[in-house]
């Protein structure tokens, strides 16, 4: 096929009948939540507020104006269009430029691939309406080998921020679903003096009483991080958490902290304690993570997993990862599937250690815009 060439074009939003059919394919390929998204922003009024969590005042005009399409002076139809839209912990996501095609019921992506040129105005077009939105980071997820998508972000201010491991764990309802193992320490002599103490997971929703718990938790756990280092310092705390608890479906009991007890003041604790608040009157944090639940989909998605640096080299990962595939199983998912810098071997090595299996491969390029501490 031959590359659509950027000339004499105009690059705009779509109009009201050209969305009906340009939404869903742009989106054809998603999850029963996207589904869902495209049959509410087919069916409401543009001034409408977004029912999904996020920001309070988007509108779906908010969540439409960053959706562009390409025309040329000899043809009105649509050829070609791109996608950001906001996101949440303000955060903007954009989406590969595609090709258009006009078939026997609307628009439809097609497989000819964009010009680069195209491709980096379309991409500017993206850049422009971010800056108009408030949001600390913009990305853009790119499949191996796009080496002209990958060159359009550079060239507009983006750049890789990490390479991701997509895994999965095994099926958790198969009996060999959870790892029991037992944890192996690389260091003899502190996980001997660790182990003489005390620990529990504890449920700790991320209610207002707890946030600055979760605030600690996770500084002390991205210090020496070797999960996507770049990003360290980089967004706010605040808007950290707020993308966690929006990733897909919320779940509170998914929000687990690892707890070291004072023996002194400690009993036998059980492997998971529920409170309403889950703070503690003495110990300390050693790490956590956090579930997202996809029950349309039938997994969990374990959307951050942190250990302190003193707590590790100790076996805790696999142990947390043992207590997450726990409660995917309890309430009746089949496996939980997780992202990974492809540079944090350790992790890969716990993941492996887990029965973890790889599914695929992508590249995260991102923007970092200024946020207020």
């Amino acid at each position: 096929m031959s590359k659509v060439q950027p000339t004499q074009m105009l690059i705009e939003n779509p109009t009201p009948v050209e969305r009906q059919t340009l939404i869903p394919a742009m989106l054809v390929q998603g999850s029963a939540e996207e589904q869902q998204k495209i049959d509410f922003l087919l069916s409401v009024s543009i001034k409408q507020l977004v029912p999904w969590r996020g920001h309070s005042d988007w509108t779906t005009q908010d969540f439409l104006r960053g959706l562009w399409v390409v025309r040329t002076a000899v043809n009105t139809t649509p050829i070609a269009a791109i996608w950001g839209h906001p996101a949440p912990g303000a955060t903007a996501l954009m989406g590969k430029p595609v090709s258009l095609i006009s078939g026997p019921n609307g628009l439809d992506v097609d497989s000819t691939p964009l010009d680069l040129e195209l491709q980096c105005q379309l991409v500017a077009k993206a850049m422009d309406w971010a800056k108009t939105v408030e949001c600390e980071m913009l990305q853009a997820v790119v499949e191996p080998c796009d080496d002209d998508f990958s060159t359009a972000l550079k060239q507009n201010g983006l750049q890789k921020l990490v390479d991701l491991v997509y895994l999965a764990s095994p099926n958790l309802a198969e009996p060999n679903g959870l790892a029991h193992r037992r944890p192996q320490p690389q260091t003899s002599g502190s996980y001997s003096a660790h182990s003489a103490r005390s620990s529990r997971f504890a449920v700790v929703p991320p209610h207002e009483g707890n946030l600055q718990r979760w605030y600690r938790l996770l500084e002390s756990t991205y210090e020496e991080s070797r999960d996507c280092p770049a990003i360290n310092g980089r967004r706010s705390l605040a808007n950290t958490v707020a993308g966690y608890m929006d990733s897909g479906t919320y779940w509170e009991n998914g929000w687990v902290i690892v707890q070291e007890s004072d023996p002194q003041t400690s009993t036998k604790l059980p492997s998971l304690t529920f409170g309403p608040s889950g703070n503690s009157s003495s110990g300390t944090d050693l790490g956590g993570f956090i579930l997202a639940d996809h029950p349309s989909s039938d997994f969990m998605e374990l959307i951050y997993f942190g250990i302190s640096p003193g707590a590790r080299g100790q076996g805790w990962g696999i142990r947390i990862l043992n207590e997450a595939s726990r409660l995917a199983q309890q309430i009746g998912r089949s496996r939980i599937i997780t992202a990974v810098d492809r540079e944090n071997l350790p992790a890969l090595r716990v993941y492996a250690a887990a029965d973890y299996t790889a599914l695929e491969e992508k590249a995260v390029f991102a923007r970092f815009f200024p946020f207020e501490t």
